[in-house]
């Protein structure tokens, strides 16, 4: 079988692929990425042959981003952002990725390329990096957009929810992620998280850590890779260095692109790297994360508690999931200096957090592996 995955830029995009191409390669498929054009080498660092897509002019998006409404975040960013932007710049590449490639199946975490199978005659499997029934995203707007990039694609208007297109959804997203998880679309796969750089997770040892370290706590602290690239994430990196510094832990910072001469001299307590591999990042007590999908699975499944500082997107709704859940605390950007060290000693300190995230590591564990979900797939493309 030959499998064409896609994806925008950012490792939350990029990193769900992974470990479902990897299980194609191991099957005997034969792989090729077609992403944005700044992610090629990421792809391509896996070994994998990878074709460059224009996701549009990157001042336009750079606009998008800085004019963020004060509501309906999520609506604003798949709409607009994601499917307008995004989509339509990168709809005529995608196209003629596939029909170069000539696939036997599409997997895409965006809606263009499945517009663009659908046009190009193409089974495609829609894979929710995640969870989509967020509460603050309106689904009308998201089909109309979607519905623009069906026009372009000379195909006719359609009612269905984007992401009940393909033949399947797969995700290693968990249901206690989504709003509403009776909201998945039928015969949905939702499979077990593996990391990209490593596969499964591995047994916690502490001198794995980039560290020497004592015996306080262990803590790994993240904004993710996109906040360091927008006027609304940067300066939430110095009031959070200064929270860390006073936290009775080891702790671990991951900048991602932000620059570390922008926040100065660490504290005496945080190692700051530009980027570590998950399977090392967070081999640690607690996390205190974005809340973005892809770092929030990673850490559900190795059952951390989590302290949840969210920006934008879908990090607001996931913060609100693991607060429900019992699995983490959320703090808001503007309360960094005032909440967080209490927060860390919270999700440290009451057992609650840790029994209630382990719960959740150990039924990821028992979902089907990516593995499997590339049998699946091929089963239902041979129909």
């Amino acid at each position: 079988m030959r499998v064409l995955f896609t994806s925008a830029a950012g490792l939350g995009h990029i990193y769900p692929t992974i470990p479902l191409a990897r299980a194609a390669v191991e099957a005997g498929d034969e792989v090729l990425f077609a992403v944005a054009t700044e992610a090629v080498s990421t792809v391509q660092s896996f070994g994998y042959a990878a074709v460059p897509i224009p996701y549009g002019d990157p001042a336009d998006i750079g606009r998008a981003w800085a004019n963020l409404p004060d509501h309906d975040l999520s609506t604003y960013v798949v709409a607009e952002i994601f499917t307008r932007i995004k989509g339509l710049a990168a709809l005529p590449a995608q196209q003629a990725a596939i029909t170069e490639f000539r696939p036997d199946l599409v997997i895409a975490n965006e809606i263009s390329t499945h517009v663009a199978a659908e046009a190009c005659g193409v089974p495609s499997a829609y894979l929710g990096i995640t969870a989509l029934d967020l509460a603050d995203l309106k689904w009308d707007p998201v089909v109309a957009a979607a519905n623009d990039l069906r026009a372009a694609a000379g195909l006719t208007p359609s009612t269905r929810l984007p992401y009940e297109a393909g033949i399947r959804y797969l995700s290693p997203v968990p249901p206690l992620l989504w709003n509403d998880p009776s909201r998945l679309p039928a015969e949905a796969i939702w499979y077990r998280h593996e990391d990209a750089e490593d596969g499964a997770p591995p047994r916690a040892t502490p001198d794995a850590w980039p560290t020497t370290l004592g015996s306080r706590p262990r803590v790994y602290a993240t904004l993710g890779s996109m906040a360091g690239q927008n006027d609304f994430g940067r300066p939430v990196f110095t009031a959070l260095l200064d929270a860390l510094g006073r936290v009775d832990a080891d702790v671990l910072l991951t900048l991602g692109p932000f620059d570390p001469a922008a926040i100065g001299q660490p504290p005496a307590n945080v190692t700051v790297s530009a980027y570590e591999p998950q399977s090392r990042a967070m081999l640690c007590d607690a996390a205190v994360i974005h809340a973005g999908s892809g770092t929030t699975v990673a850490a559900l499944a190795r059952g951390l508690p989590l302290v949840a500082v969210p920006m934008f997107a879908d990090q607001m709704h996931n913060a609100d999931r693991l607060v429900a859940a019992k699995i983490g605390v959320r703090v808001h950007p503007p309360e960094i200096s005032d909440r967080l060290v209490a927060a860390v000693e919270t999700v440290l300190g009451d057992p609650v957090y840790a029994d209630n995230a382990r719960q959740v590591a150990e039924a990821i564990a028992a979902r089907p592996t990516p593995r499997q979900v590339i049998d699946l797939l091929r089963s239902a493309v041979d129909r």
